[in-house]
């Protein structure tokens, strides 16, 4: 199983922009760096505790971001 960070980016980006809330806002709330955002677009892998943080700002299931190979 791989895990889809470009997926879990276009979330992230589509509620922050539903919520007309920046990066930066996100980043300081859960306190996590900014280049977090360019990893996932790059679909580079995340730290567990960065992923669950962003998981559950989600409010999302895990099996919508793990793809099978």
């Amino acid at each position: 199983m791989i895990l889809d960070t470009k997926q879990m980016h276009r979330d992230i980006i589509k509620k922050l922009n539903r919520s007309m809330l920046s990066q930066k806002y996100l980043c300081e709330q859960l306190e996590i760096g900014r280049s977090t955002f360019w990893r996932l677009s790059k679909g580079h892998e995340l730290k567990v505790n960065t992923f669950l943080k962003l998981l559950e700002w989600l409010d999302r299931d895990i099996n919508i971001y793990l793809k099978k190979i």
